[in-house]
């Protein structure tokens, strides 16, 4: 009986060291799901204030951004969360199964799923992380330049100057994104198209 009890507690050893093993992930690894999460500075914020991602669907002017995701903020402690468990629909994608979502501030009540940002007054657009873009590489996706730093799946990126015209983005921890609550027309984005 007591070599049994001995048996099971070394295989419950081997099973916790196992699973422990798992379950350190590195935050800029990317996956089918995904959790962002950061600091929250600027302005105070309103009660109402939600956290969406906005993805850009066209390279047109003006940009078609498509609302697909939500997440929190803890406006008394300063920082936000936010979780996606799948990647954006096809309405929200770029040509050739690339995603490139913002994170947004909005007061706005009405954006959900399968809108369109244009939708929201900017007045209503109270901040984002203009530094930072969800980024969404299919398994079929073919990129060159920068995206081609991101696997497939969802990641985060942090922009980053190039040389000439236009910026880019590297990945980045999922958890050291910072949303900046400031007008709208004061945010500077990363110029990356």
């Amino acid at each position: 009986m007591r070599s049994h009890l001995v048996k099971l507690r070394w295989i419950g050893v081997l099973l916790m060291t196992y699973l422990a093993s798992g379950c350190s992930e590195d935050p800029t690894q990317p996956g089918e799901s995904i959790v962002i999460s950061g600091s929250v500075s600027g302005s105070a914020l309103s009660a109402n204030a939600r956290v969406l991602a906005a993805w850009i669907v066209a390279d047109a002017s003006p940009e078609f951004l498509y609302v697909f995701g939500e997440g929190s903020i803890d406006s008394a402690a300063g920082t936000f969360e936010f979780r996606l468990d799948r990647p954006p629909p096809p309405e929200g994608l770029l040509v050739g199964g690339i995603g490139i979502g913002y994170i947004i501030v909005t007061s706005n009540q009405t954006a959900t799923a399968g809108t369109f940002l244009s939708s929201v007054p900017e007045g209503e657009l109270l901040g984002a992380a203009p530094q930072h873009a969800i980024i969404y590489r299919s398994t079929e996706a073919q990129v060159t330049d920068w995206l081609a730093a991101f696997p497939s799946g969802l990641s985060i990126g942090e922009g980053v100057d190039l040389p000439g015209a236009f910026d880019g983005y590297v990945p980045s921890a999922v958890d050291e994104v910072e949303i900046i609550i400031a007008d709208w027309a004061s945010l500077s984005w990363v110029n990356w198209h």
